[in-house]
Order: C-alpha cells, then sequence, then structure tokens
C-alpha cells in the first residue's frame, strides 16, 4: 500500500509540474525606455480609415532606437514598394507619438498619434487629420 501511494502522489506532482508549466504564458520583457520599446519594424497588420477597415497590405513602419530625439525610422509601402523616411519623438508623458513624414515615398504617416495600446509585442495609435477625420493603425512585430 504504501508504494502505491509513493507512486499515486508522484504522478500528482509530475502532472502538476506539466500543468504548471503548460499553462504559464511568457510575456516579453518590456524594456523601461520607451524608444527602445518602439526600436524595430512593426507590420501594419489592418487600419481603419473613415470608419472602414483596411486588412494590412505588407506595408510596415521602422523605428529606430535614439537616446536623443527626434529619432528617425523608415516607412515602407509595399502597395508601390517604396521606402521614405521620417523623424519621430514621444510628447506628452509618452502618450502620443508625433512623426514628422514630408518624404512622398513609402506612405505618409506625418501626424500627431495617440498611444491607444503599446505591448512588446503590438501596438496601436490613432491620429486625428481635421476634416479628414481619424485613423487608426494596428501593427505588430
Amino acid at each position: 500500500m504504501k508504494k502505491y501511494v509513493c507512486k499515486l502522489l508522484g504522478i500528482m506532482a509530475i502532472t502538476s509540474l506539466v500543468v504548471m508549466w503548460g499553462c504559464s504564458e511568457e510575456e516579453d520583457p518590456l524594456p523601461a525606455n520607451i524608444y527602445e520599446r518602439i526600436s524595430g519594424t512593426w507590420m501594419i497588420d489592418e487600419m481603419n480609415l473613415f470608419g472602414a477597415d483596411i486588412p494590412g497590405d505588407g506595408s510596415t513602419l521602422s523605428f529606430n532606437n535614439c537616446d536623443q530625439p527626434p529619432c528617425t525610422g523608415n516607412d515602407y509601402s509595399a502597395s508601390d514598394e517604396t521606402t521614405g523616411e521620417f523623424t519621430y519623438q514621444f510628447i506628452e508623458d509618452d502618450t502620443k507619438i508625433q512623426i514628422i513624414d514630408q518624404d512622398p515615398e513609402g506612405g505618409n504617416y506625418h501626424a500627431t498619434w495617440s498611444v491607444q495600446d503599446f505591448e512588446a509585442r503590438s501596438l496601436r495609435m490613432t491620429g486625428e487629420f481635421g476634416i479628414f477625420g481619424g485613423m487608426s493603425l494596428d501593427m505588430s512585430k
């Protein structure tokens, strides 16, 4: 009987470890520096323009890391396969990203964008364009 109880306890312990290991969800740690956090290439998964959801087409925004803003970045437009340059900086306690994009290549993201959601591998931001209304971008790394 003692042998049976020891086997049962061993099986229960192993099962508990497997369940705990399988249920734990690893998340990427978030760098404390906001410029480190945004650095890299972000794929535009979906945009909402004039209230219409538009699926991503392979276009990207790439933010370069820097110590002293304004920082630089590149935008790639998959529809016409062009790449442009922009500058950016976080403003208003890092709740907004100001993008200065005066390069006609690669798309035009010139706006002050409100950061709606910013995780290690996902970013959602919205911008207002006066009489043209708002636009939102859902992106992932």
